[in-house]
């Protein structure tokens, strides 16, 4: 029970940090005019921050894939990397695709 409440409550914190850092993000690059490179900006860091993966071989417990990535590069080797990696680089390159589409909907006059 405690674990369980800990797990969540970690989990909580760590979105709640991650969509204050957003914010204070989306305040820093906000313009008049629509530019893509800040679009892709803003969604590579969604993509980035909260991409979650299988924390452990047995796939019981969900970390974020950037920290499940680097733990693994640092404690496997390269050879485990893909365990974290795949799952973040599908949502980089649709988030960079959906923040295209945004900008050129939000782009039109």
């Amino acid at each position: 029970m405690s674990s369980e409440f800990d797990y969540s409550l970690i989990w909580l914190i760590y979105v709640s940090a991650g969509a204050l850092f957003y914010w204070v993000l989306h305040g820093f690059t906000k313009t008049v005019k629509p530019v893509w490179s800040l679009y892709c900006l803003r969604a590579v860091y969604l993509g980035l921050a909260f991409t979650p993966a299988y924390a452990n071989d047995q796939g019981d417990t969900l970390a974020p894939a950037l920290m499940v990535s680097t733990l693994d590069l640092i404690t496997k080797g390269s050879e485990a990397l893909s365990r974290g990696l795949m799952p973040l680089l599908l949502v980089l390159l649709s988030s960079v695709g959906i923040a295209t589409i945004v900008y050129l909907y939000k782009k039109k006059p």
